[in-house]
């Protein structure tokens, strides 16, 4: 109960005209240390981190989250926020570990596939560039300048 009044004192904050941010994340904190399982607490103190582009944040908050996260579709989800964290950071190695991750569960992730072309170009693996972008090219829902196209 406790960590659903936190949760409610968050979003009663976020409400007011001036919202006061140290206190949202904090109340979302607590939320979160008191039932580590609460996605809504979660989603919105991990949206808040990364729209001030706090990869340190992304990160803890990431790896927090995959320790009680029971769904591999969530768990591919935090794989990539990490993956794009570690990018920001510029640790290319670390990012491409969060990537491998991401694929085991989704093979065909388009960012995945789309970060990983990128560093390996970045890092001179044109061939590991070009057989992972020659992947995310055969995907459908992949954007246009992503993709093969035929004349």
């Amino acid at each position: 109960r406790a960590a659903a009044f936190w949760e409610h004192a968050a979003r009663a904050w976020m409400s007011l005209p001036e919202p006061d941010d140290t206190r949202i994340d904090h109340a979302l904190r607590q939320a979160l240390a008191r039932d580590g399982g609460r996605r809504t607490a979660f989603e919105a103190l991990f949206r808040r981190v990364r729209d001030r582009k706090d990869a340190d944040g992304v990160l803890a908050l990431a790896e927090a989250r995959l320790s009680v996260a029971d769904d591999a579709a969530e768990e591919a989800k935090l794989h990539w926020e990490r993956a794009r964290a570690f990018r920001e950071k510029g640790d290319a190695a670390a990012a491409l570990q969060a990537l491998e991750a991401v694929r085991t569960r989704e093979p065909r992730h388009i960012g995945a596939l789309a970060l990983a072309g990128e560093i390996a170009i970045r890092s001179g693996s044109f061939a590991e560039a070009a057989a992972t972008l020659a992947t995310l090219a055969t995907i459908d829902g992949a954007p246009a300048k992503n993709r093969i196209r035929r004349a």
